[in-house]
């Protein structure tokens, strides 16, 4: 196989695969930014990490909810 075969190959994964790929980065930055969230609350409240425990969890659950969402209206 010469190099443009093995290019289009590969053009042809990455197109497969790309809706994946983006719940795989929605996901993280739903975590990311409700942990964030949660940190900033913890700075401006002075708690110790009780905000960003909250924040992570209420980020893997939209997270979760959102892979749902995506697998269940195909």
């Amino acid at each position: 196989m010469n190099f443009i075969g093995k290019i289009k190959k590969f053009s042809n994964i990455l197109n497969k695969s790309a809706p994946f790929l983006n719940i795989v980065y929605s996901q993280f930055a739903i975590i990311l930014l409700c942990s964030f969230i949660g940190y900033l609350l913890d700075g401006w409240l002075l708690t110790d990490f009780v905000f960003s425990l909250i924040g992570l969890l209420i980020g893997l659950i939209f997270s979760f909810y959102y892979l749902a969402k995506v697998i269940w209206n195909k």
